[in-house]
């Protein structure tokens, strides 16, 4: 991964209840962007052991310009809309890679 590669963060507090829609919804996106959407290498969506209510998505994008193009689309827009409207708080975030390890 390079300097370019940006990563895609989003904390999500879902309404307890609305964990399992959430999820599902989840699983389509991030299977149509990946087959729709040039540069997205992967997505992960982890949950919280504690607090199975609070979700972390993640993914990685080869180029700025291919995550535009991805933040920018009808679905992206549709779908972040329908996430929002599952849960109490959402946060976003953009970053970039300063330090990888791996074993």
């Amino acid at each position: 991964m390079g300097e370019d590669t940006i990563f895609s963060i989003g904390e999500w507090t879902v309404t307890p209840g609305k964990e399992k829609v959430f999820l599902e919804k989840w699983r389509d996106f991030s299977q149509w962007s990946l087959n729709h959407i040039n540069g997205g290498r992967w997505v992960y969506v982890v949950q919280d052991r504690e607090r199975p209510n609070k979700f972390i998505s993640f993914g990685i994008w080869e180029s700025a310009e291919d995550y535009a193009a991805w933040r920018h689309s009808t679905k992206f827009k549709s779908a972040f809309a329908e996430f929002g409207n599952l849960c109490d708080k959402v946060e976003y975030s953009t970053s970039t890679e300063v330090l990888h390890r791996y074993r």
